[in-house]
């Protein structure tokens, strides 16, 4: 059995030369695949440590075994940090419609 990664692209586009009114497009696609579930989640946790804000959360945790357990609320169980999360297990483990809602909880305008 295989697993696969996929990672959602966010790409900005600037509504004026100062970026004050600013606007992205998300794309998810297909990233990597695995042989292994742990190799996947394993990935998914690295990536998340060098390509979204978790680094910014976890400074906050102070011992070293809810560390752990907090990287793995951010990346897979967590829905507080969906619109956080870049990297997903193939089937996605959210809708469109659950990441929409929780974009528009959080402020952000959804453009179809």
């Amino acid at each position: 059995m295989t697993f696969q990664v996929w990672r959602l692209h966010t790409i900005p586009e600037g509504d004026n030369q100062y970026g004050v009114s600013r606007a992205e497009v998300w794309c998810l696609q297909a990233d990597q695949t695995f042989t292994t579930l742990e190799s996947a989640q394993q990935y998914i946790r690295e990536s998340s440590f060098a390509r979204t804000t978790l680094p910014l959360y976890i400074v906050d945790v102070v011992n070293p075994s809810d560390k752990v357990k907090f990287v793995d609320d951010f990346c897979f169980h967590d829905d507080r940090y969906l619109v956080e999360r870049r990297y997903f297990l193939q089937p996605p483990q959210i809708t469109k419609t659950q990441l929409i809602d929780a974009l528009v909880q959080a402020g952000i305008t959804i453009k179809n």
